[in-house]
């Protein structure tokens, strides 16, 4: 399985059908486009990055998730102050038969009620106490209920004029 992290790569949990991994990157670390070959869900824990993919750029500096179906190209560059997260590699088949989800796409969902979940499924697959299928898809299922984060709003732009 390709899994394309360039940067400190510590093992949580490994069996058939997930990997999931804890991954610190250094300051300014560039990571070339890559993709999966399984779904990729990351989970932000600290730092900063720039997320990539079809084209656009996302800036993300706070609790945040996410997700890349297989096979989807995506690059990213790491903030001044580094940056660690918990990637989730799984094939679809080992989530609960009641998650019909849609995998297909991607989505990144910034702060807000998903970034701060996403916070808590990293610590909780990081400590080895969940049945990480179950958590995992549950953790989906909140995630795709809500819409990705939109742009940043027109009052804040013109904020940034200032």
């Amino acid at each position: 399985m390709a899994q394309g992290f360039h940067g400190v790569v510590t093992g949580l949990r490994e069996s058939p059908g997930l990997n999931i991994v804890r991954v610190a990157h250094q300051p300014g670390q560039r990571i070339a486009t890559h993709s999966h070959d399984w779904p990729c869900l990351t989970l932000h824990r600290c730092g900063s990055y720039v997320e990539r993919v079809d084209g656009a750029e996302l800036f993300i500096d706070r609790p945040a998730a996410a997700y890349h179906p297989a096979g989807c190209a995506h690059a990213n560059t790491v903030g001044p102050y580094g940056l660690e997260t918990v990637s989730i590699l799984f094939d679809p088949s080992i989530l609960p038969a009641e998650d019909a989800l849609p995998l297909a796409a991607g989505r990144i969902w910034i702060g807000g009620r998903i970034g701060r979940l996403g916070s808590i499924v990293a610590n909780e697959l990081t400590v080895g106490r969940a049945q990480a299928a179950e958590i995992i898809g549950a953790f989906l299922r909140s995630a795709f209920a809500l819409p990705a984060s939109p742009k940043k709003p027109a009052w804040l732009e013109r904020l940034d004029e200032y």
